[in-house]
C-alpha cells in the first residue's frame, strides 16, 4: 500500500528532475547561436546558414580558407578563398549558395592552412515550420578528395625545362641543393613541373634515347627543394611521346618502372609531390594513347599506390581530344592535364577553360594546364615577350581556376625562355610582374 510519505518523496523526486530538465534547456543556445566546436575557431550562422562569422578561440590562428561545396555531389564550386580571423566575430560571410543543400567548408592548420577542417550546416533556402532546438554537437568533419586539395593552393606555377635548370645557381648556391631559390619564386608562383630528357630522336640534354637515373635524380632534387619551400612538386620521367619512343617501349617502360621506384626510394611526400606519366603525347591515334596510358598508368599505380598521378591526351595533351573517346584511368585517382600554344581573347580562353573543366567534372577529376604560351611563330623573349604576358593574363582573366604553367620559364632554345639568362635562373621583370598579377585574378 502506497503511504502519504512514499507519495511525497516521488514528488520529489519528479520535483528534482524538472530541475535538471530546467538547467539542461537553460543550457542550450538560442536558435542561431553559435554551436560550440572543439576547434582553435568558433563559427557562427543564422537560421538558414545563408551567411557563417568566424572568430579564434585559440592562439597561433589568423587566418581560415573556406570553400563552398555542392550539397549532392561534394565537388566545390569554385577556389578557396582565405578569411582573417581575430578573437571577435568578424563581418558575416554569405557564400553565394547555388541550391538547397550546398554547405561552406573551413579549414585551417598545417603548411597550407588546410589541415584540418569542419563542414558548416547545409544551406536551407525556405523554411517549413520552426527547426528543433537541438544539444549542441561537434560538425562532422568531412574527408576532403587528396587530389583537389592537392591542387587546390596552385595558381601559377613555373616550367622548369628538362635539364636546364640542374646546374644554376641562385646567389651563388645550386637550385639543387637549397631552397632559397624556390623561396625567391614564391614571391609570384606557388608550384613547380619538371620532365626528363628521355627521347629517341633527338638530343635534348642527355643523349639519344634513355639517361642514366643521374638524370631523374637531379630533378627529384629539385623537386624536394620545391617541396621545402612549400610548393608542390609535379616531375614526369618521359618527354615527348613519339613513333620512335612507340618502337621501343621495352626501354621506355623499364626506365618509366625505375623511375617511379626511385619516387618510392627518395621517399618523396604524396601530400606535395605529383608523378606525371608523360610530357606530351605527340599520336593523333586516341586509341593507341588509350592503350599506352592505361599502361603506364597501371605500372605507376602498382608502385605509387598513394601518390596523385598526372594524365594527359593525344596531340600534345590538346585541349579538344579530351571528348567521349578518352579512356579515364581505372582507379579514378587522377589529375588531367593539358597544353595550349595559342594567343587568345579573355573569351576564347573562357571556351576552352570552362570546356575542360566540365570535362573533368565528368571524370570527377582536377583539370591543371601544363604548358601554355602563344605559339613556335614567337619564341625570343626580346622580341616576344610583350606577347607571352598579355596571353598569360587573358588566360588568368577568364575567371575559371585553372591552374596555369606558361612554358618555359627555364627554356633552353632560341631564347625561349622566361628566366634572365642560361646561368641566372631569376625571371625578368615582366615576368615576374605578369606572374604575380595571375595569380592574384586566379585567387581572387
Amino acid at each position: 500500500m502506497t503511504t502519504k510519505a512514499d507519495l511525497m518523496a516521488s514528488i520529489e523526486r519528479v520535483n528534482q528532475a524538472l530541475q535538471e530538465h530546467a538547467k539542461v534547456v537553460g543550457a542550450m543556445p538560442d536558435e542561431g547561436a553559435p554551436q560550440p566546436v572543439a576547434t582553435p575557431v568558433s563559427i557562427q550562422t543564422d537560421g538558414t546558414a545563408r551567411q557563417f562569422a568566424v572568430k579564434a578561440v585559440a592562439a597561433g590562428i589568423d587566418t581560415v580558407k573556406w570553400v563552398l561545396a555542392n550539397g549532392t555531389s561534394g565537388r566545390w564550386y569554385g577556389p578557396i578563398a582565405a578569411l582573417p580571423v581575430t578573437q571577435q566575430f568578424g563581418t558575416p560571410v554569405t557564400p553565394g549558395y547555388a541550391t538547397a543543400g550546398d554547405y561552406v567548408i573551413v579549414m585551417w592548420g598545417g603548411k597550407d592552412g588546410m589541415e584540418k577542417s569542419m563542414k558548416l550546416p547545409a544551406y536551407a533556402p525556405t523554411v517549413e515550420k520552426p527547426p528543433v532546438v537541438q544539444p549542441p554537437s561537434v560538425p562532422a568533419t568531412p574527408v576532403l578528395d587528396a587530389r583537389f586539395k592537392f591542387v587546390a593552393p596552385m595558381a601559377v606555377g613555373t616550367n622548369q625545362e628538362r635539364l636546364n635548370m640542374v646546374g644554376m645557381m641562385y646567389n651563388g648556391v645550386s637550385v639543387r641543393r637549397d631552397r632559397a631559390y624556390y623561396d625567391y619564386l614564391n614571391g609570384f608562383s606557388d608550384h613547380d613541373r619538371y620532365f626528363s630528357p628521355v627521347n629517341f630522336t633527338m638530343d635534348r640534354g642527355c643523349g639519344i634515347g634513355i639517361p642514366g637515373m643521374w638524370a631523374f635524380d637531379q630533378l627529384l632534387d629539385c623537386a624536394q627543394q620545391s617541396i621545402l619551400a612549400g610548393r608542390r612538386a609535379i616531375v614526369s620521367p618521359l618527354d615527348v611521346m613519339d613513333k620512335a619512343e612507340y618502337a621501343n617501349w621495352d626501354s621506355i617502360r623499364t626506365w618509366f618502372i625505375a623511375c617511379a621506384k626511385r619516387v618510392v626510394e627518395r621517399a618523396m611526400d604524396p601530400t606535395w609531390f605529383a608523378f606525371e606519366l608523360a610530357n606530351e603525347w605527340a599520336t593523333s591515334d586516341m586509341a593507341l594513347f588509350n592503350k599506352l596510358n592505361q599502361d603506364l598508368y597501371k605500372t605507376a599505380r602498382g608502385i605509387l599506390p598513394n601518390h596523385r598521378l598526372v594524365v594527359g591526351g593525344p596531340e600534345w595533351n590538346g585541349w579538344k581530344r579530351f571528348d567521349g573517346t578518352w579512356q579515364a584511368p581505372p582507379d579514378g585517382d587522377f589529375l588531367i592535364q593539358f597544353h595550349h600554344y595559342e594567343a587568345l581573347s579573355v573569351a576564347a580562353w573562357k571556351n576552352i577553360l570552362t570546356t575542360l573543366v566540365a570535362f573533368g567534372m565528368k571524370h570527377n577529376a582536377p583539370v591543371i594546364n601544363g604548358e601554355v604560351n602563344v605559339g613556335f611563330n614567337a619564341m625570343d623573349q626580346k622580341k616576344h615577350s610583350g606577347l607571352w604576358a598579355a596571353n598569360f593574363t587573358n588566360y588568368a582573366n577568364a575567371g575559371i581556376r585553372v591552374p596555369m604553367n606558361p612554358w618555359a620559364f627555364i627554356g633552353g632554345k632560341n631564347d625561349f625562355r622566361m628566366n634572365v639568362s642560361g646561368t641566372d635562373p631569376k625571371a625578368i621583370p615582366l615576368m615576374e610582374q605578369t606572374f604575380k598579377q595571375c595569380r592574384t585574378l586566379l585567387t581572387t
